[in-house]
């Protein structure tokens, strides 16, 4: 199997689909209702401090003709505190049909019944808001307690504790029925998601199967690839687009988030989203586990609709296709819903059907959250989801082969002309250089978006998993630098293999150097290193950003050689080598298209806003720049990690000791000799500044293109946030 083809394809049909505009602008419609959605209380509070109500809320009039005093001076009582509301007391009904209420105006006319108590007429204009009315009744039902109770001397106090509901205690003895209510809601709005991706996916791939073979472009595409490797490459790249799109969901609630924090005005809710200790473990697990279901059951419906769709003759009849499957999704919907429930037992014969493939992704999640799934099930019905995507896969390609290639396979292709017009060369030229560059400001964009979502994955699981097993025997701080550790080393090195599998541009020429030029290279670095940590520290102190990042986060070493061997492995090691996988392996290599110099900048500012902090982004920014620099000059990343692990080994090793003791001011005299004898060699080189070419420094005009695509400009706004809601809580624990 062609598996470099494929992944032409499958990278092809993912840009095609998510550079589409229609595309772009659904997702700028889903993040602006979330970002409205998030951040409704603060919006209102805007509006309303600007005296713009758009909601309409008019004052409303409430006149009462209440003859015998029964009711209206209890109901301004009560009321009298409600927003918009006014009152008024009327002798006589002055309404009929000729003459109508305004819109504002709502009549009560209220008189006493032998019978029913009390009786009371509403009269409006036309239908009122259901709050209101329930105000209106509320407050004539407290009336008729009162006057039942001074007809027949009982005390109203004790009137309405008979009127209250029946104090019943309700245990299920078979089921765990606690926080049902809490579980019945997610596994309702979790069944939702899943009907409407798999309604979204199935519509989808119907119609660009009908497109492809009506316009028979497929040709063209299956002369380099067998009709397995493409609806391989097809429905893997119509999974991979939920997937993103789901992440992008992922990113605007976040962003949305964070704006919202910025303008909480209580300091402890702020705090508070940070916090992941409350996280319910039944619930994250439910969450992994429909989206585990959900990838492969995305991927077997949408190898169904493919080999369905393959038979079509025109678009209109490709969306008729869909119906088996929609009936079939629609069923399970229903069923799951009705039948799978926290306030019964689920039967052994659900247990059985659950365990069939697309099946199981409606039934067993829904029995994870109410805590009726059992082990044996799970295996059993994820072993069978996963075996049966080969077994699928080969049943519909023979189905898709005999529909989607029904013509003739050998067509006479037009020649190219030999001869073209200048301004046509031009013209594909710029739309080359712009289609590498959405390319190019995609696979970044959606670097930083997977960092940031596999950092607060694993952030979330590495929390729940190391407080089970080493909550009671390891410290906190100690847990959290093992965490830090984990994520980084899992996280940069999952997004430098995404890089690495998308750009050719990864590996760059090394260059020979001896040691002499090596040794040289380090003491220059940490000479730059130690003028950037002097002037900065002084400039932090003037701008008030000279606080602990270290403390902020309660990340410090216990007394202990254990401790401290973790700490200087989780600070110094660890982000040393992963980061500089990343930013100067990864980003810096294949931005180098644009020149070295934008490669330089560009990867120290991405570095700079990974960090998500002004008073380490700073700091990150020039240092970024200085090893962008090395790592171009010396063709390796080696002395990167080396100034790297320097660098922040210095800082815990300022941690770990005492600022008055004698070995910390023997480290820094270590410091200030090594930074001194690279400040010498710097004077030496300087003469060679003087033959730098303006070429070197040149900037590719095509980097313009970057603030194009939709993917970069959403990461970029995800990674500013983030850096600005960090900052924010940072100064808020200062």
């Amino acid at each position: 199997m062609n598996t470099k083809k494929i992944k032409e394809i499958i990278k092809f049909n993912i840009e095609k689909d998510i550079q589409n505009k229609w595309f772009v602008i659904f997702n700028v419609f889903v993040f602006i209702g979330i970002l409205i959605s998030t951040n409704w209380t603060n919006i209102s509070k805007l509006l309303k401090d600007q005296n713009i109500d758009i909601m309409n809320d008019e004052e409303i009039t409430i006149q009462i003709i209440d003859k015998e005093n029964i009711f209206y001076d209890d109901f301004i009582t009560e009321y009298c505190d409600t927003e918009n509301l006014k009152t008024e007391k009327l002798d006589e009904n002055p309404y009929s049909a000729e003459n109508i209420p305004d819109d504002n105006i709502i009549l009560v006319d209220v008189t006493k019944d032998d019978e029913k108590i009390i009786s009371a007429q509403v009269i409006s204009k036309e239908a009122i808001d259901g709050s209101l009315y329930d105000l209106i009744y509320d407050g004539l039902a407290n009336t008729r307690s009162k006057v039942f109770a001074e007809k027949n001397g009982i005390n109203l106090e004790e009137l309405n504790i008979l009127n209250e509901d029946v104090n019943i205690e309700r245990k299920m003895l078979g089921i765990d029925a606690e926080n049902s209510d809490t579980k019945q809601k997610i596994k309702l709005v979790s069944v939702v998601i899943v009907y409407m991706v798999l309604i979204f996916v199935l519509s989808r791939i119907a119609n660009e199967i009908a497109q492809e073979k009506v316009s028979k472009s497929i040709e063209y595409v299956l002369t380099s690839v067998s009709e397995k490797e493409y609806l391989l490459a097809k429905v893997s790249s119509a999974t991979l687009t939920i997937l993103i799109q789901i992440l992008y969901t992922f990113v605007y609630y976040a962003i949305a988030n964070m704006i919202s924090n910025l303008f909480t005005i209580n300091s402890s809710d702020s705090l508070n989203t940070f916090s992941m200790g409350t996280v319910d473990v039944t619930i994250v697990g439910y969450v992994i586990a429909m989206c585990s279901y959900l990838v492969f059951t995305v991927f077997l419906t949408t190898l169904i609709q493919a080999a369905l769709s393959s038979k079509t003759t025109n678009v209109a009849e490709a969306g008729n296709t869909t119906a088996l499957l929609l009936f079939l999704i629609i069923a399970l919907y229903f069923i799951s819903i009705s039948v799978i429930s926290p306030y019964s037992k689920v039967t052994t014969f659900m247990y059985i059907i659950s365990c069939i493939p697309i099946v199981s992704t409606f039934f067993v999640p829904s029995m994870i959250i109410i805590g009726q799934a059992t082990t044996l099930q799970i295996v059993i019905s994820f072993i069978l989801l996963i075996f049966s995507v080969p077994l699928i896969f080969n049943l519909c390609s023979k189905y898709f082969k005999n529909g989607i290639l029904d013509y003739t396979p050998n067509k006479k292709k037009k020649a190219l002309s030999a001869k073209k017009e200048l301004n046509l060369k031009e013209k594909q030229d710029y739309d080359l250089r712009k289609k590498n560059c959405n390319r190019f400001s995609f696979m970044i964009g959606m670097a930083m978006i997977l960092t940031v979502f596999l950092e607060a994955i694993l952030s979330l699981v590495f929390n729940i998993i190391l407080q089970s097993f080493f909550g009671n025997k390891l410290s906190t701080s100690t847990l959290l630098i093992i965490e830090n550790s984990l994520i980084l080393i899992i996280a940069l090195g999952l997004t430098s293999l995404y890089i690495k599998s998308y750009s050719k541009d990864f590996y760059q020429p090394k260059k020979k150097l001896d040691f002499k030029e090596k040794l040289e290279i380090v003491f220059i670095g940490i000479s730059f290193l130690t003028i950037i940590q002097i002037i900065l520290s002084i400039l932090y102190q003037k701008i008030g950003l000279d606080h602990n990042i270290f403390e902020a986060v309660n990340i410090k070493p216990e007394n202990t050689l254990l401790s401290k061997v973790l700490f200087i492995t989780g600070i110094a090691i660890v982000p040393a080598v992963f980061e500089e996988l990343l930013f100067r392996k990864a980003i810096l290599n294949v931005s180098k298209k644009f020149g070295n110099t934008f490669a330089v900048l560009f990867s120290a500012i991405l570095f700079a806003l990974y960090h998500m902090n002004l008073n380490q982004a700073i700091f990150a920014l020039l240092i970024g720049i200085l090893f962008g620099i090395i790592s171009i000059k010396t063709g390796s990343i080696k002395l990167t990690m080396l100034l790297h692990f320097l660098n922040n080994g210095f800082a815990c090793m300022a941690t770990i000791l005492d600022t008055n003791s004698s070995q910390f001011n023997t480290l820094m005299i270590i410091v200030i000799i090594l930074a001194v004898i690279g400040g010498i060699i710097i004077l030496k080189n300087i003469p060679k500044l003087r033959n730098l070419r303006k070429e070197e420094l040149k900037i590719s005009k095509d980097c313009k293109f970057l603030l194009q695509n939709y993917t970069f400009i959403i990461s970029m706004a995800l990674m500013i946030l983030l850096l600005c809601s960090t900052e924010n809580m940072l100064r808020l624990m200062n």
